[in-house]
């Protein structure tokens, strides 16, 4: 699992089938909002967060905590704007991906107040996973 071209976890294909919560395989899930991951993964994400408003985004982050929401418009679009994707390289030329751009969310309409979407939990790729995609599934069973 990469954040842009930073590696933040290698997983065996015995453990992938454990990670997060240790009794379910990572899912794509419209019903959960965001991404949740593992607080290991999670950890990474946020230092590479933290990284980011400190230098990209120095001037709209400046004295903000952007781990304690609300987060400001400002400060919350430049991080979206520079954050890498998330992605999960599945092996075979197949991979999930969540573009950094969902990182912050507004929390209601024209409030100007982000919160993230991204969170830690069992490794569920849920809606941001979805942003700006055509995806269909696939229910039957078999």
């Amino acid at each position: 699992i990469t954040l842009g071209d930073k590696l933040l976890k290698e997983y065996s294909p015995e453990k992938w089938k454990k990670v997060g919560d240790y009794s379910n395989l990572p899912i794509v899930d419209s019903g959960t909002g965001g991404l949740t991951m593992p607080q290991e993964l999670f950890n990474g994400v946020v230092q590479e967060a933290n990284n980011i408003a400190s230098k990209q985004c120095k001037s709209q982050c400046q004295n903000i905590d952007i781990e304690t929401p609300p987060v400001p418009e400002s400060c919350a679009v430049c991080i979206n704007t520079v954050m890498p994707d998330f992605v999960a390289d599945l092996g075979s030329d197949k991979k999930l991906e969540v573009s950094g751009s969902t990182l912050f969310y507004e929390t209601t309409p024209c409030s100007g107040e982000y919160s993230n979407s991204w969170s830690p939990g069992a490794l569920t790729f849920g809606t941001a996973s979805l942003y700006g995609k055509n995806v269909q599934f696939n229910a039957e069973e078999g």
